[in-house]
């Protein structure tokens, strides 16, 4: 046995970690690919490039896109092209963590370890309290950003709930028009 856990025997806790795991997994899913959207559709910065943060991928996005209108038998190999832009993205925003413990290695130290079928000899020493401020930060805004939006989704559903309450009364409006038909007022109409 490896590990805290003996995944042979069933236990409860574990199972419940485990689907933790899943659910955090599929929500910064969602906040990613929400923000990466939001990103490339409003050209925000998204490589740094020195000290300021150019918006690469839209521009790279836009151009393929005119360049996909032009040639429209290229669709399958951009699509292709689209699922390995997206990995190299991912990665390209895990290195970007604060956290030395978050980051991986780069296309590069792949790239290089194919071509020369060895990994480069570096080693990551991480000091004690690396980055904390920065990673304090980060998880601080994280946390509020979750706390926000589930403040807002409940807000929402409140809303939701008052609409469909007022929307399922029987609502009867009575409208007394004056009028100069004799028979209007007998209810019989002819």
């Amino acid at each position: 046995m490896y590990g805290n856990h003996n995944e042979d025997h069933y236990d409860i806790q574990l199972l419940r970690s485990y689907v933790n795991e899943i659910m955090e997994l599929k929500r910064f899913l969602l906040y990613a690919i929400g923000d990466s959207i939001t990103s490339l559709v409003t050209w925000r910065g998204q490589v740094k490039v020195g000290n300021a943060y150019l918006p690469i991928y839209s521009l790279v996005s836009f151009l393929g896109g005119i360049f996909i209108i032009e040639r429209p038998h290229l669709i399958p190999g951009c699509f292709f092209l689209t699922i390995a832009w997206i990995m190299l993205a991912s990665m390209q925003n895990r290195l970007q963590h604060p956290s030395p413990w978050h980051k991986t290695n780069s296309f590069t130290d792949y790239f290089l370890m194919l071509m020369n079928e060895e990994s480069p000899k570096r080693r990551t020493v991480v000091k004690k309290m690396e980055n904390h401020k920065e990673i304090k930060k980060y998880e601080t805004n994280w946390e509020h950003r979750m706390k926000t939006d589930l403040d807002a989704s409940w807000k929402e559903w409140e809303l939701q709930k008052l609409a469909d309450k007022i929307g399922n009364e029987d609502m009867n409006t009575e409208i007394k028009r004056k009028t100069a038909d004799p028979l209007g007022k007998t209810g019989t109409n002819l």
